[in-house]
């Protein structure tokens, strides 16, 4: 079990706002996260991680099976997969099996299938540098273990916005 213990989310069916192609989203400073100098130091690591790489990959490729530059993009699982092991964590490649090993080696919260966005109150647990899984976004026909199709990380809440 590594140092670090992420809070899995589990949403089954869980949709939230697709942003427009053309939408990008602005990168955050750690500075500008609520909080941030009172999380562990394991937490702070992997959260300056995440926004570094989102930094150094901005504006690459969304690529299915993707894992970074050398395959020219990235898609979610690639992503984390990138994110944990630059933090130091040896994290299995796909959602599916990120799910499995977060489950194995962690704690974890699963969400009620009533939780449709990010307003219900099982959101408020949610603490910078969670994984959070779901399924539906499409239908697997790979033979994984659990439906798990998404993987994200929290990055907590803007100081200025309130957003998460």
């Amino acid at each position: 079990m590594s140092q670090f213990a992420p809070i899995a989310l589990l949403a089954a069916s869980l949709f939230l706002p697709a942003l427009k192609a053309a939408e990008a989203l602005p990168l955050l400073e750690t500075s500008e996260l609520r909080g941030f100098d009172e999380l562990s130091e394991s937490r702070r690591k992997l959260i300056t991680v995440a926004i570094e790489a989102g930094k150094l990959t901005a504006g690459m490729p969304y690529l299915y099976g993707g894992n970074g530059a050398e395959d020219g993009g990235f898609e979610c699982s690639g992503a984390m997969y990138f994110i944990l092991r630059k933090a130091g964590l040896k994290p299995p490649r796909t959602s599916s099996d990120q799910f499995l090993w977060i489950r194995e080696n962690s704690k974890m919260h699963l969400v009620p299938l009533a939780a449709r966005d990010l307003t219900h109150a099982i959101f408020s647990d949610l603490k910078p540098g969670d994984l959070v899984f779901w399924s539906g976004t499409y239908e697997p026909d790979d033979g994984r273990l659990v439906k798990i199709t998404h993987i994200a990380m929290f990055l907590g809440f803007e100081k200025k916005t309130g957003w998460r």
